[in-house]
C-alpha cells in the first residue's frame, strides 16, 4: 500500500521518529510513505506534489494556511505575514491577535513587538538559516557572529539597505555557486513581495488550488483524509467532493491543546502523546476513506 502525506510540518516524517503518528501508520497497514509534508508547506506545493506521485492508494493531507507561499526550489515553504499585511490577516493589524488566531497564546509581547518590525518574513526566515538575524524562536543566541554587527544589518534591512545582510549571508557560503543561489533567492522574495504580492492574489492562489486538489483526487477516485485547519481558510461556497474531511486532528499541534512540542524534539511539533492522539483519531477517518471509493 502506498500511502502519502501532504502539507505543512504536521505532516513531515524526515527523521522517521518513532513516536510519529506516521510510522504508526506505516506499521499499521505495512506500507511505503511515498511523500510527506515541509514545513509551512502551501497548499499550492500539495497540489505540485500530489500529481506528481504515482500509484497513490491513500493521501492523508494537512491542509495548509493561505499564508504561505510556494517555494518550488526549496524543501519548505514561507510564510508572507508580516509588518505590512498583518493588516489583511487580522482586522486589529496586530501579530498578537494572528497568532491567538492560529492557536499560540502565550506569545511574549516582546517577539510580537519584534515580529512586527519585519519588512519580509520569507526573507528573514531565509536569513534565519544562515544565523545573521539576532532574534530567533528556538535558537535566541548567534551562532559564530557577532551581535551587534548582526543587529546592524538587520535594523539596515528593516530600513530598506540588504546590502549589510546579504555579505553576512555571503560570508556564510563557501561556494560562488552558493553565493548565487542564496542570494538570488533572498533577492527573489524581496522582489515578489514588493511587485508580485497581493493579499486578494494569494487567496486566489490558494483557492484554486484548494480545487484542484479535490478535483483530482475525485477524478482520480483516491481515498483521501482531508485534515482541514481554521475555518475561515475555506470559502463558504466550496465543499469538498472527494474522500473524508476532519476539522479537529490540527489543533493537536497548537499549544492551547498542550500537545505542542518544539520542533528540537518532534520533527511535526507534537508530543509523544498528541501523535498517539493523531494516530488514533485518523485511523477510523482512513478506514471511512478507503470505504468510500469502493
Amino acid at each position: 500500500m502506498n500511502i502519502g502525506l501532504y502539507g505543512h510540518s504536521m505532516a513531515a516524517w524526515t527523521r522517521q521518529e518513532p513516536w510519529s503518528y506516521i510510522t504508526k501508520i506505516k506499521e499499521q497497514f505495512n506500507a511505503n510513505i511515498v511523500n510527506i509534508g515541509v514545513a509551512q508547506g502551501s497548499e499550492e506545493r500539495i497540489l505540485f506534489e500530489l500529481k506528481k506521485t504515482k500509484k497513490l492508494d491513500l493521501a492523508i493531507i494537512l491542509h495548509s494556511s493561505p499564508d504561505f507561499i510556494f517555494t518550488p526550489t526549496e524543501n519548505r515553504d514561507f510564510c508572507t505575514v508580516d509588518k505590512d499585511n498583518l493588516i489583511e490577516k487580522v482586522s486589529s493589524g496586530k501579530v498578537k491577535d494572528w497568532f491567538k488566531l492560529n492557536g499560540y497564546i502565550n506569545v511574549p509581547d516582546e517577539l510580537c513587538n519584534w515580529w512586527e518590525s519585519i519588512p519580509n518574513m520569507a526573507s528573514f526566515e531565509l536569513l534565519k538559516r544562515f544565523g545573521v538575524v539576532p532574534q530567533d524562536f528556538d535558537t535566541p543566541e548567534l551562532a559564530n557572529m557577532d551581535e551587534l554587527r548582526a543587529t546592524d544589518a538587520f535594523n539596515e534591512w528593516c530600513n530598506g539597505n540588504t546590502d549589510m545582510i546579504k555579505e553576512l549571508v555571503k560570508q556564510k557560503l563557501p561556494t560562488k555557486k552558493e553565493v548565487e543561489y542564496w542570494l538570488g533567492l533572498f533577492d527573489a522574495l524581496e522582489l515578489n513581495k514588493k511587485y508580485l504580492y497581493h493579499h486578494d492574489l494569494q487567496m486566489n492562489r490558494y483557492y484554486g488550488s484548494l480545487i484542484q486538489i479535490d478535483q483530482y483526487l475525485t477524478s482520480k477516485n483516491i481515498p483521501v483524509v482531508h485534515c482541514l485547519g481554521k475555518p475561515f481558510w475555506y470559502p463558504n461556497w466550496f465543499k469538498f467532493s472527494s474522500g473524508v474531511t476532519d476539522s479537529d486532528i490540527y489543533k493537536l499541534q497548537h499549544e492551547i491543546t498542550g500537545h505542542y512540542a518544539p520542533f528540537k524534539e518532534s520533527e511535526n511539533n507534537m508530543t509523544l502523546k498528541g501523535n498517539q492522539l493523531a494516530f488514533d483519531s485518523i485511523m477510523p477517518l482512513i478506514h471511512a476513506a478507503l470505504e468510500k471509493v469502493k
